[in-house]
């Protein structure tokens, strides 16, 4: 039977540590990670597993983990997975408006094309 190891820490932490652990170099050191991406000690972190994150810090650790605040605190459900290895969430993040535009135009243009290699129909196309 498979624990959950986040069973005792605050709820709140316990949803980060638990997404930390779906991301690149997440998995098994999600403490560390979040630490390292809010430029804190693990021991901090560790004594948020009780206490909670503190409200001034919980926009830093949603921002860390690509959630908003309403995210964090359970208002909507986190976004899926990082589901990719070669880029990370924070090279997007430091991007304009525009250059997302251009880069998910360019992503779009690529799947199309994959899709009318394989023969495969996209999920949502109608």
């Amino acid at each position: 039977m498979d624990t959950d190891e986040f069973a005792d820490v605050d709820e709140q932490l316990a949803r980060v540590l638990r997404h930390i652990g779906t991301l690149p170099n997440g998995k098994g050191r999600e403490v560390a990670w979040l630490a390292q991406k809010i430029k804190t000690t693990v021991q901090v972190v560790n004594n948020w597993k009780i206490r909670g994150i503190p409200g001034a810090r919980q926009l830093e650790v949603a921002k860390a983990v690509g959630w908003s605040a309403e995210q964090l605190s359970g208002g909507t459900a986190p976004p899926a997975a990082w589901p990719f290895d070669m880029i990370s969430q924070g090279r997007l993040a430091a991007l304009t408006e525009r250059q997302l535009g251009m880069i998910e135009r360019a992503v779009l243009l690529e799947l199309e094309r994959i899709e009318a290699a394989s023969g495969k129909l996209r999920p949502d196309a109608a």
